[in-house]
């Protein structure tokens, strides 16, 4: 967490995107316009004391993480789950409609936490206490700017951040679109970055890395991912994420860790670049058909979704087993529908993407990389996402906005492969691809599997994998010798955290809460 400005009655906290207008910024609070404050570019969230009255305002995107509650009539607030915990002196209570959605999405949804009664501010929220009473308000998007050219105008906002915030960076590269859309802006202002690149050598993204490394003339780091590394340091890792990262999800902090950056280097990574490529079902003409169908379309995808979710013991607490039958499939499925369904296919994965996934998901990812480096990023700058609104669907599949901005900012950049095949980016699409969309990236093969390594096994006993309120007497170090890779992750990261708290001295409520209202 880095603190912009503390006074005795206002707390900044800036952790990403783009520095602060600090003047501005000080006026807009001062005068309490908090509808201009959202749209300030950067991420951030705010906290102002005025008498009884404590003010709680994110950023429009609201990655940056803010949490409070509620206790014996005091209200308090914090960046993490454990900080409000352990100031209110709370015990822990598990939201099994949290873990139920980590295991299904990889992240929690809206305004829950794995905690029943500790909120996360919501993006663009306002959330007031008086001393008595909550007060919500969520501020609109404002209209969206529209371009001539939008294709070329994402393209050229890209430029335009790094030409104003380029300086001291370093790169995470990996063989994938969205970080060489970036070297790409990078090399055609004349500025050679410093990159780096997580994995072992025979990985793809290592080998491409390399090559391209090479052709430019750039420093490349190679950072190893040591599952020492992840184990020694779950408790930092588990606390800034608040219990909602995936131990298989921890590379972005051991990696930038590992890196050990210089003073005064900033972190360029590609967060949000997949909002250009319909991310959830980039499958081109197949997507096309399934747009066009959307009525059918909807439902089917987020029923999907839904059956994709770790699995958990026929033993498990009543509360938590509900989110696996039908009906607690199909609460999740009509929540998201009412939300982001009302549109088309693509409106409901480019609102869920940006607003849910970005948000929890890849916002953790970069809690992770900011509590090692300042971070910047591109992609989630007002102007790159108004402009990729604007571009048409076509564009925002098989990667073709990506291919367009690397083949105008640096063409060589194009002949370097994506994946394992050793394709060049830039080869034209096939039919196939056409049909049924062309492939984004590599298997990333950032380190053996975590959880059955020395030190993970050593860490993972019978007594750290006992959860009785959730999963009573199941042997679950048994249940995780046949369980699938989602299911293991899921679990482990729950038996972590839940031992993470035992140790801190937080108290674990035996009643679980389930809470079956709107996120």
């Amino acid at each position: 967490m880095t603190i912009t400005e503390r006074t005795q009655d206002t707390v900044l906290v800036e952790v990403c995107g783009e520095p602060l207008a600090q003047t501005d910024f000080r006026q807009q609070l001062a005068d309490g316009a908090y509808a201009r404050i959202v749209d300030t570019p950067g991420e951030f969230w705010v906290a102002r004391r005025q008498g009884e009255t404590i003010t709680l305002v994110a950023s429009r995107h609201g990655i940056k993480q803010c949490f409070y509650t509620v206790r014996e009539g005091r209200f308090y607030y914090g960046p993490t789950v454990d900080d409000v915990v352990k100031a209110s002196n709370s015990p822990w209570q598990w939201n099994a409609r949290a873990i139920a959605s980590v295991a299904c999405y990889w992240h929690t949804l809206g305004s829950d936490s794995l905690h029943a009664k500790v909120r996360r501010l919501g993006a663009a929220e306002m959330v007031a206490w008086d001393g008595s009473a909550l007060k919500r308000h969520t501020f609109a998007e404002p209209v969206a700017s529209r371009y001539p050219n939008p294709v070329g105008a994402a393209t050229e906002f890209l430029v335009e951040f790094i030409r104003r915030h380029g300086d001291g960076a370093i790169l995470p590269l990996s063989a994938g679109f969205d970080s060489r859309a970036i070297l790409a802006a990078f090399l055609s202002l004349g500025r050679k970055p410093i990159c780096f690149v997580m994995g072992h050598d025979g990985a793809t993204d290592v080998r491409v890395a390399k090559s391209i490394a090479a052709r430019f003339g750039l420093e490349l780091r190679v950072v190893a991912l040591a599952p020492k590394t992840y184990v020694e340091n779950r408790d930092r890792i588990l606390t800034r994420t608040s219990g909602t990262k995936t131990p298989g999800n921890w590379h972005t902090w051991v990696g930038a860790k590992t890196l050990a950056p210089e003073k005064g280097m900033h972190l360029f990574p590609g967060s949000n670049g997949e909002y250009a490529r319909t991310f959830f079902y980039d499958r081109g003409m197949i997507f096309q058909a399934a747009n066009a169908l959307s009525s059918l379309s909807v439902p089917a995808f987020l029923s999907a979704k839904v059956r994709r979710s770790a699995r958990f013991p026929s033993g498990s607490a009543p509360e938590l087993a509900y989110w696996s039958t039908p009906a607690g499939q199909k609460h999740f499925t009509s929540v998201l529908a009412a939300r982001y369904g009302q549109g088309s296919l693509g409106d409901l994965i480019d609102d869920f993407y940006l607003k849910e996934r970005v948000r929890n998901f890849i916002g953790n990812g970069i809690e992770l990389y900011s509590d090692i480096l300042p971070v910047r990023l591109p992609f989630l700058q007002k102007e790159w996402i108004d402009a990729v609104r604007g571009t048409s669907r076509q564009m925002r599949l098989n990667c073709r906005w990506h291919k367009a901005a690397i083949g105008k900012l640096c063409p060589p950049l194009l002949e370097f492969p994506t994946d394992e095949t050793g394709t060049p980016m830039g080869r034209p699409e096939s039919i196939k691809e056409k049909l049924l969309g062309a492939p984004h990236g590599p298997c990333v093969g950032y380190s053996p599997d975590l959880l059955n390594t020395t030190v993970f096994r050593a860490l993972l006993t019978t007594e750290t994998l006992r959860i009785p309120e959730l999963f009573g007497s199941s042997d679950l170090e048994q249940f995780l010798t046949t369980a699938d890779a989602r299911s293991r992750d899921v679990i482990s990261l729950l038996a972590l955290w839940r031992d993470y708290l035992v140790r801190s001295g937080t108290s674990i409520d035996p009643n679980i809460v389930n809470r079956p209202a709107v996120f």
